[in-house]
């Protein structure tokens, strides 16, 4: 038996981000006892082969008596979830519903369900993101929100982004595995939402549902294969509505479920929900582009007489992974950092305020920021070796950043990163604003024609703005045109559980929207080329990180 596969029938979680080819090295453990067959990996350092690490998913146990110390289990850290509404946006004006629109889904289907304890009929809005799963539930007849919860979607364990999921669902058993997880953490939110309130999870009499084209395959148990491969179609975009039963959800058996359409493979209900928390969903002709950041980035710009949309491979990094000190925004990670510009020393904030065990998006983006203002990295992403540093050596072709000693260091080792940590983020930035470019250039304007960019999501949250800037992950443009509107997906599934006016809105949206695959643009490449720079190989489009380096 594989060794990854050993632990999960223990009930424990171990990481992995690639979803178990081997390539990612994050599910290193190290065998104490007992007997196992194992493969080679450049993955693992000779230090660490002699110390008896090896990586779970290219080991096989021959015995049952086996001793296996494992790092922090990923389903152990806390991440930024609290169990109230920051970052739920139901105050927007474009979202306040009207009385005489509160139709919720149980109405319109004409259900026979429960309508809970003392008269109150309760339904439940989901987002399925890669990362996190976040429930609210909703008192029906008057559209108020009676609790939220979120925490990290158990798929975790099988990969941290889609194409690593798609990955392990090829494995045998694996799609069941997969939507098991998903299900068995919107039920144990649920649960714990219901008991806030309570009532009988069984009584919840109506769901929406929104989430990446991903996510939905797996959670309906749909083969998600064919959205890694060409011709990039998914088995299915639009599902209408279903039941509490056939989704296996544990709710009232006949509550109808409406799954948010997807318009491609990797622009899904999680965009098509969101997008009515913004101006894309007003009668306006002003021009803005909706961001949604995390292991993809999904992206769309239009007014209300066009709609372009597209999806770029942002990867992991953002949310730690390919960075060997990379973790996700939990308790002891790097949230910020600043960078003295005469030695060159980091001084970090991190989350929790306990000891650092890496860092996560936001501390990566202004740590890249510091670095390149203060003139310690070059614009191809190099670390200054001309000038003396203490946190800078030399090892190899490569040059090692230390953000913090392991003196200072939570886990019994410095935090550092290196020039192909560096290279990654860069990619990283660099697909989000090449995809950006060029759905802009094939309408045929610039950057300062938008009258909003609006970023969503929890990355967005807590994101340094002149800092994503700095390094060209954002376009610069007046600030003032940025706007944070956080988990859109979740906000705007509120309003289709609850409104039949943004039901309606939702499917004249997904009608407009034009998708744009950028695997099959020529054009993006060369976008995606200038902006592997820092902020870009064209600094007249930066002119304010110009003058801030000068």
């Amino acid at each position: 038996m594989e060794l990854l596969e050993a632990a999960r029938r223990a009930g424990v979680n171990i990481e992995t981000p690639c979803g178990g080819k081997g390539a990612c090295g994050k599910c290193i453990v190290r065998m104490v006892r007992g007997e196992i067959d194992t493969e080679s990996s450049d993955r693992l350092t000779p230090g660490q082969r002699r110390a008896g690490y090896v990586l779970a998913c290219r080991t096989r146990v021959n015995g049952s008596d086996i001793t296996v110390e494992i790092p922090r289990p990923a389903d152990r850290e806390r991440g930024q979830f609290g169990d109230n509404l920051e970052g739920i946006s139901l105050l927007n004006p474009l979202l306040v519903p009207k009385k005489d629109d509160l139709v919720p889904l149980t109405e319109e289907s004409h259900a026979k369900v429960s309508a809970g304890p003392a008269g109150h009929h309760y339904g439940i809005a989901v987002d399925v993101g890669t990362t996190t799963i976040a429930v609210l539930l909703v008192s029906l007849p008057d559209a108020r929100v009676a609790a939220v919860h979120a925490d990290y979607n158990g798929q975790l364990s099988c990969g941290t982004d889609v194409i690593g999921r798609i990955n392990y669902a090829r494995r045998e058993g694996g799609q069941e595995q997969l939507r098991a997880l998903v299900l068995d953490t919107i039920n144990r939110l649920m649960q714990r939402a219901a008991q806030m309130v309570g009532i009988e999870p069984r009584s919840i009499a109506g769901a929406a549902v929104s989430g990446n084209t991903t996510m939905m395959h797996l959670l309906l148990g749909i083969d998600p294969e064919c959205i890694r491969v060409a011709p990039y179609q998914p088995a299915v975009l639009e599902v209408g509505l279903t039941t509490g039963h056939d989704i296996g959800l544990d709710i009232h058996p006949a509550a109808p479920v409406a799954i948010s359409p997807a318009v491609g493979s990797y622009v899904g209900g999680d965009i098509t929900a969101g997008i009515l928390c913004t101006d894309l969903a007003a009668d306006t002709e002003d021009i803005c582009l909706f961001m949604d950041i995390g292991t993809n980035g999904e992206l769309v710009v239009g007014n209300r007489d066009f709609l372009m949309t597209c999806a770029c491979s942002a990867g992991p990094a953002f949310e730690g992974g390919g960075i060997d000190c990379g973790m996700r925004a939990a308790e002891g990670a790097i949230e910020r950092v600043e960078v003295d510009s005469d030695t060159g020393n980091a001084t970090v904030s991190v989350i929790g305020g306990v000891k650092p065990r890496g860092v996560c998006g936001s501390g990566m983006i202004t740590l890249l920021a510091g670095l390149f203002t203060t003139g310690w990295l070059d614009q191809a992403g190099k670390l200054n070796r001309a000038r003396k540093s203490p946190a800078i050596r030399e090892e190899g072709r490569r040059a090692v950043y230390t953000i913090v000693s392991r003196a200072q260091s939570g886990t019994g080792g410095a935090i550092e990163i290196d020039e192909l940590d560096i290279e990654n983020i860069k990619r990283t930035k660099a697909a989000v604003y090449s995809a950006c470019a060029l759905m802009l250039e094939q309408i045929g304007i610039g950057f300062d024609a938008l009258s909003k960019v609006y970023i969503a999501g929890g990355f967005g949250r807590f994101i340094d703005l002149q800092s994503a800037v700095t390094i060209g992950l954002l376009p610069d443009i007046h600030r003032d045109k940025f706007h944070f509107v956080g988990n859109t997906s979740l906000t705007g599934t509120y309003m289709l559980l609850v409104s039949r006016r943004h039901r309606e809105k939702q499917k004249e949206l997904v009608k407009r929207m034009t998708y744009v695959e950028l695997n099959t643009d020529p054009s993006y490449m060369d976008q995606y080329t200038g902006a592997l720079f820092l902020p870009h190989t064209d600094t007249s489009l930066f002119p304010s990180v110009k003058v801030a380096r000068e």
